[in-house]
């Protein structure tokens, strides 16, 4: 590979449809890619990409994720029984480590067909490698050179290789217990006709989705509670949409007719959503800011920055940027789109995130059932710090809120 050069791409020069489209049609910085051989569809590259997006897209199409409903119902009412257990034995809810585990037990149960329990037992092993993993990428993504390419050198710099074998492992025992009458992701990609993964295709893409769908909706839902214990108005406001809820399962439509639920996720995306920035390169030249960009130059580009500052973004969403502003969503006849601004966290063009239906129903589902459930006490503590990644928005100290029963 040809040395270039990583360019932090100027926010003035992202206005135009034409920019936005010519640069997230690139594909993924191959910094990104962590194994040589196994990759998975966020990660790999061409007719390769093109072929695993093929294989993919239908598992996550509206269809099949309506039939993925039970299992993160499912989900959704054990985290409401673990919050519970907290309040009963008179702790604060301590959501940076309860959320991550719901995300875990979701995709467990959605992709794998199989419940792990995650949340029941507290146990953070699964969540704690995706973090190992995670900082692997960060570090590959950002070393001057692509040390893991070197037979054995990987080992000494970080632990993404290990892991990702221990992965694996797992992930094949979870399968072979799994029995969701054919409705996992997993055995829907296994009885497709035609071309089909094979099994490593198969663990390299469900290792996407653990990376790609645990720490970022976990962070984002934590994000969304902290914004209504700090903001008891809005946390009531929410509470009126949502008392009337019915029992049982939640469908997309019900879930989407809320439309101040949904302006509080939205929002929280904006202001401290999973992709703070990425890393992309160019297949082919062209020109920006007058100057011939060679291909596969690479670029970070700051999401969050763009959200929080961009004056096309202003124009659409308000000049107070800086001001975490749910209602800045919200028209006369409800949620107001603003594209590409209100998907921008789940990437743009081709390589949207597939799961995004997937995260926004069970984010959505969550902010909805544990409102109608619980009060958040009113936050007395600082203003959380954050610390960044290519996949979270991370607090630097848990975000922890006293919660009680809500009573009508």
């Amino acid at each position: 590979m040809s040395c270039a050069t990583i360019s932090l791409l100027p926010v003035t020069q992202m206005r135009t449809p034409l920019m936005w489209n010519a640069l997230f049609d690139f594909v993924p910085s191959s910094l990104l890619q962590t194994q040589s051989e196994q990759e998975g569809s966020f990660f790999s590259e061409g007719e390769r990409w093109k072929r695993e997006r093929r294989i993919l897209s239908p598992a996550f199409n509206a269809k099949n994720v309506e039939s993925l409903i039970p299992s993160v119902q499912c989900v959704a009412e054990q985290l409401l029984q673990e919050i519970d257990k907290e309040i009963s034995a008179g702790k604060e809810v301590d959501f940076s480590a309860l959320l991550p585990l719901y995300t875990a037990d979701v995709i467990c149960k959605t992709a794998l067909g199989q419940e792990l329990n995650l949340l029941q037992t507290r146990c953070p092993d699964l969540i704690d490698d995706m973090k190992v993993l995670e900082d692997a990428v960060q570090t590959r993504m950002f070393a001057p050179l692509p040390y893991w390419k070197v037979p054995g050198l990987a080992p000494w710099i970080d632990d993404g290789d290990k892991i990702k074998k221990k992965f694996d492992k797992r992930c094949q025992q979870t399968m072979k217990l799994a029995d969701s009458g054919g409705k996992s992701i997993t055995e829907k990609l296994r009885a497709m006709e035609g071309d089909k993964f094979t099994n490593q295709e198969l663990l390299d893409n469900i290792l996407i989705l653990f990376i790609a769908g645990t720490d970022t909706t976990s962070q984002v839902l934590g994000w969304v509670f902290y914004h209504l214990s700090r903001d008891q108005e809005l946390q009531k406001q929410v509470a009126q949409e949502v008392r009337s809820l019915p029992e049982g399962e939640l469908s997309t439509e019900q879930l989407e007719s809320l439309p101040l639920v949904r302006a509080v996720w939205l929002e929280t995306l904006r202001v401290t959503g999973p992709a703070a920035f990425l890393a992309f390169e160019n297949l082919e030249e062209f020109t920006l800011v007058g100057k011939r960009q060679p291909p596969r130059t690479q670029f970070a580009i700051p999401f969050q920055y763009i959200l929080e500052n961009d004056p096309e973004v202003k124009k659409k969403l308000g000049n107070d940027l800086l001001c975490y502003r749910p209602s800045r969503w919200l028209g006369p006849e409800g949620i107001i789109k603003h594209p590409p601004f209100d998907t921008l966290s789940f990437g743009f063009g081709p390589r949207i995130c597939l799961g995004m239906r997937l995260a926004e129903y069970e984010g959505l589902l969550a902010i909805a059932r544990v409102v109608q459930r619980f009060s958040f006490m009113p936050w007395e503590k600082p203003e959380p710090q954050t610390t960044l990644s290519f996949t979270s928005n991370t607090p630097v100290e848990h975000i922890t809120i006293g919660v009680q029963p809500r009573t009508w």
